[in-house]
């Protein structure tokens, strides 16, 4: 399976199930901790490989993660993936708008992406602590 795992500013999908992605981001600086970041959005797009043996319902969970190992959030959707259809591979498409997210320091942070309890895609970011302007 291969799997994209971005997160963004804003994300849809259009009704011929094209992703639209705006604002992909690494970073996040707040000027005291700990901070609340209003609006992102997971975006997670998964492909079968050829020899993939994946029929039935799945579970995608997306776990957030901080340095220290503790699961902050926690997304769970079951899906299924289509039939082959020529030479398309069936894919999954995901989009989760995470609101009001609130963390308590800065550090590395990162989204583990699993199927059925098997990881297949992580996204790292940088919370920073903005340094504050005298005056």
């Amino acid at each position: 399976m291969l799997a994209t795992v971005l997160l963004a500013d804003f994300a849809n999908l259009t009704d011929n199930s094209k992703i639209n992605v705006m604002g992909v981001f690494r970073q996040i600086n707040a000027g005291q901790f700990p901070c609340r970041h209003l609006s992102m959005y997971l975006v997670i797009n998964l492909q079968t490989m050829p020899l993939d043996e994946l029929h039935g319902e799945m579970v995608l969970v997306a776990r957030l993660i901080d340095a220290d190992g503790t699961v902050l959030h926690q997304l769970e959707m079951p899906f299924t993936f289509p039939e082959w259809s020529g030479n398309l591979r069936p894919e999954a498409n995901f989009i989760f708008q995470i609101n009001n997210l609130q963390f308590s320091y800065p550090g590395e942070y990162v989204w583990d992406v699993f199927v059925n309890d098997e990881n297949v895609g992580r996204y790292e970011f940088n919370l920073n602590q903005q340094a504050k302007e005298n005056g």
